[in-house]
Formats: C-alpha cells, sequence, structure tokens
C-alpha cells in the first residue's frame, strides 16, 4: 500500500450545475497548524473561486468560496483530533445550499456529521485550477500538509450515506 504525501489531478469536472463529494483517510503528525488535506483554488485575487478542505487548530474545515467573499461558506468539523490517529473525513457539496463533513476515526461505530446551509446564488464555484492534495494549488500560502493521505475518492454527485459507510467500513481495519 502506498500513502500519498502530495499529489496534484488537471482540472477535475466540478460543473457548476452538480453536487459533489470528495473524501479520504488521513493522519495527521501535526494539527496546530494550517495544512490543505484537498484543495482546488484558483487564488486569483477578487475573482477567486474554489474549496478547500484543510486542518487548523486542531479543527477540520471545509471552505467553499467565490470572489473571495460573496457566496463564500466555512464549515468547522465536530471530530476531535489529535497527532498520528486515522481519520475518514468526506465532505461533500449540494448546489441547493448544503455544505456537509463527515469525520471518524479507525474505532468509530458512526460518524460525526455536520453540515451548514448557505446561500447558493447561482454562484459559480467551478475553477479552472487543480485539484491537489497535500497542499495548496498556488504559490502562495501552499499549507503543505504533514501527515498522511491514503484512499482518496471523488464522485460528481453525493453519494449515499451506505455508500460513505461501505467506503469506509472497507478500509478501517487498516492499518
Amino acid at each position: 500500500t502506498a500513502w500519498l504525501n502530495y499529489a496534484a489531478f488537471q482540472n477535475p469536472d466540478f460543473a457548476t450545475t452538480n453536487d459533489w463529494c470528495i473524501g479520504g483517510w488521513f493522519r495527521a503528525t501535526d494539527v496546530t497548524t494550517v495544512q490543505m488535506l484537498v484543495a482546488r483554488d484558483d487564488g486569483s485575487g477578487t475573482s477567486q473561486r474554489g474549496f478547500e478542505i484543510y486542518l487548523s487548530a486542531g479543527n477540520l474545515l471545509f471552505d467553499i468560496f467565490t470572489n473571495n467573499v460573496t457566496g463564500a461558506a466555512s464549515l468547522v468539523g465536530s471530530q476531535s483530533l489529535s497527532v498520528n490517529t486515522y481519520v475518514f473525513v468526506f465532505g461533500y457539496m449540494r448546489t441547493s445550499g448544503t455544505l456537509g463533513l463527515w469525520t471518524a476515526t479507525t474505532n468509530a461505530a458512526g460518524f460525526n456529521m455536520d453540515s451548514l446551509a448557505f446561500p447558493p446564488n447561482n454562484q459559480d464555484w467551478s475553477t479552472n485550477s487543480n485539484l491537489t492534495f497535500g497542499r495548496r494549488g498556488y504559490p502562495t500560502f501552499e499549507n503543505y500538509f504533514d501527515g498522511l493521505l491514503d484512499e482518496w475518492f471523488y464522485y460528481r454527485r453525493v453519494i449515499s450515506s451506505n455508500e460513505v459507510w461501505n467506503i469506509f467500513s472497507n478500509k478501517k481495519s487498516y492499518p
């Protein structure tokens, strides 16, 4: 099994009109500093668009934004984070205006489920930037992740709770 420390994928389709989800496993060696797990952020000043799932000050956060402020939403997860603990994370965005973040550790019997309603206002969440794992996708404020990433996935729909549980259950006995 290979662990991923950093990767980028060329412009995957996060269409403006589609619901989507992304998730995977991580183990952090530091949970106090700002560190990107996954990001799709064009970093272009006033027209900045994208999303980030990241660690900061012991919290897991999921941000989605366009034009720096307009249409932005920030969700702070309720999962307690510890160093060197394997955590499964599942984030989703519904174009109807819901941001969700589910988390669980390897010995969990269920998920911590957090969600946030935001005004969709027909915002353009699309960007031409790459999807990056383990850092932001632009040279300033890269915020490299200090730890391990494994078994990340992306769907152009929000998968069902049973599908999420199956992905989690099939992996949780490892490592």
